[in-house]
């Protein structure tokens, strides 16, 4: 097959090549279309993107400025969460609370969950006294922590964190489905 690509070969080898490989790519799309229209309908879910423009003096900073953040966040939460939002992102390691702060920040986020009727997903940077994991922490629109996940790949020399080994600790999640955003909102202090 390399000597016909490289244009060995004669001319018919050459076309039969091209004929075999464009009838597996035809054959790849129309399986991948097949598969789409295949798939049982999804529920919609609006989600709301929220984001607050951080120096990285301020992630970087101390656990008290990180639960400062951590507060406007919560607070943002209940502001940008517009009736009919069930689900409310934020982003990435917006801070690195140690594991004897995670009560302070349950509790906050548990409020405003609870508030909105919106599950909210969490992105922080979680230190115990051995290593950091970069987490994502789903509370549900009833006030409830139901998921707490330690990201396993991570960029080696740009993403410090440990790899999570116990990954997704859940009670209970909700299936897939289509997602419809409903904003994305950001915010400034």
């Amino acid at each position: 097959m390399a000597a016909l690509l490289s244009g060995g070969g004669n001319r018919s080898q050459r076309r039969s090549l091209a004929i075999v490989v464009g009838v597996i790519v035809v054959g790849v799309l129309l399986f991948g279309e097949w598969r789409l229209r295949a798939s049982s309908p999804a529920q919609r879910v609006a989600i709301t993107l929220l984001a607050k423009d951080v120096p990285m003096s301020l992630y970087l900073g101390s656990e008290e400025q990180a639960l400062q953040l951590l507060h406007e966040y919560a607070d943002e939460v209940r502001r940008a969460a517009t009736p009919g939002t069930e689900v409310v992102v934020l982003p990435e390691k917006i801070a690195r609370v140690s594991e004897n702060a995670m009560p302070e920040v349950d509790t906050m986020f548990f409020s405003a969950a609870a508030a909105t009727r919106s599950a909210i997903a969490v992105g922080l940077v979680r230190r115990t006294p051995s290593a950091a994991f970069n987490s994502s922490r789903l509370y549900s629109p009833d006030g409830k922590l139901e998921a707490n996940y330690d990201k396993h790949h991570l960029l080696p020399g740009v993403e410090p964190e440990k790899p999570g080994t116990l990954g997704l600790q859940s009670s209970s999640l909700p299936g897939g489905g289509d997602y419809k955003f409903v904003r994305i909102w950001i915010f400034r202090s």
